[in-house]
């Protein structure tokens, strides 16, 4: 009698629970037996295809790109003569969209976590690190250019990580910043040539005035952005892209 009491309770409790609710009992898990399945080896994760993926990525010459005033993305071609009038730059290229999807997915599974932190913490080529510094470089002139008053400028300093010496991680990182870059610029029509001056125009827009479809996009890379850097183990990337997601929430 009493067992069949104790099962209506948890009957009227578990149909009385929200979808969400539900849906993250089945959440919990689905993890507790990937981690059963995975610890007892009963389960063989396979992470070299994913480990080619990011090595085609930030090990491959073409993933480094050299600027002549611009910056070409996938959205536009950024300009940058007003910052550098002289001599071409080279900076890192956009992240490809399919390993930011491998990634993003590869983050909710321990074992690929964990083997792509390994992999990545080796240092970086100097080709590469002399691309992250002028990608670091270029998020900085950025901000001197929008100015100290401007309120995103806060939040675009912290892509501005110092250094000369970078591990594979760091790369990664900047790519996906480029990624995120080539996103917030896809407001303007594809394959034009965009300004610094029409960047800052726009940014002076009042939320009611752009497109629900394009802050959703935004707000969707931009929690891709942090599933990425906490697959890769990018601590500075995920505080810096939580400072972006922070500001594009308040100004909404």
């Amino acid at each position: 009698m009493r067992a069949c009491i104790l099962i209506l309770i948890l009957a009227v409790c578990m149909t009385s629970c929200s979808l969400s609710t539900l849906e993250g009992i089945a959440g919990l898990t689905d993890s507790l037996k990937e981690n059963i399945y995975v610890n007892t080896g009963l389960v063989d994760v396979d992470t070299a295809p994913l480990i080619r993926d990011i090595e085609a990525q930030v090990l491959n010459p073409e993933t480094l790109l050299v600027s002549s005033g611009f910056i070409v993305l996938p959205s536009c071609k950024l300009n940058l003569s007003p910052l550098y009038p002289d001599s071409p730059v080279l900076v890192l290229a956009p992240a490809d969209r399919t390993l930011l999807q491998e990634l993003a997915l590869a983050g909710e599974n321990k074992v690929k976590r964990q083997a792509v932190s390994r992999f990545l913490r080796q240092e970086a080529g100097e080709e590469a690190c002399i691309a992250a510094g002028n990608t670091a470089a270029l998020f900085s002139d950025l901000v001197d250019y929008l100015g100290p008053d401007h309120k995103l400028a806060p939040v675009l300093s912290r892509f501005c990580r110092e250094g000369e010496d970078f591990t594979l991680a760091d790369i990664l990182s900047f790519q996906v910043s480029v990624s995120l870059l080539s996103t917030a610029l896809s407001y303007f029509e594809e394959d034009t040539s965009v300004t610094l001056g029409e960047v800052t125009d726009a940014l002076k827009q009042s939320a009611e005035e752009i497109e629900p479809s394009y802050i959703d996009a935004v707000a969707l890379a931009l929690g891709q952005g942090k599933s990425v850097a906490r697959c890769i183990g990018s601590d500075w990337l995920f505080g810096a892209l939580d400072g972006v997601l922070d500001y594009v929430r308040r100004s909404l």
